[in-house]
């Protein structure tokens, strides 16, 4: 019953963020970025796309001396903690793979 009246709040009440020449706009930069499908079905460069959320980890340039003369220094602290995630989950699957095939009961 909650999720019903939350959602009538927001469909009646919250206003939308965009004008309608905004969602016009942003309408026609969606379809005139996109690429026309190929004959073997999608391009290279819509599969590629796929991976453009993960430039999130990749690294960002901040400017951590506040001259802003000075270029900035990659900041990778990022991309260095999934790159330390991803290892441990890899590490802890592969011992998780090799227990179930040597027959050790981990309960």
């Amino acid at each position: 019953m909650v999720h019903a009246a939350y959602a009538v709040y927001v469909w009646t009440i919250v206003p939308d963020s965009l004008t309608d020449e905004e969602k016009d706009q942003a309408r026609q930069t969606y379809e005139s970025a996109r690429v026309p499908e190929t004959q073997s079905g999608k391009s290279v460069k819509q599969l590629i796309s796929r991976f453009n959320p993960f430039a999130l980890l990749g690294p960002k340039t901040a400017n951590t001396s506040g001259n802003p003369l000075r270029h900035g220094r990659k900041d990778r602290s990022l991309a260095l903690l999934v790159l330390v995630l991803a290892l441990g989950l890899s590490g802890e699957v592969s011992n998780l793979i090799s227990f179930r095939v040597s027959g050790i009961d981990l309960t």
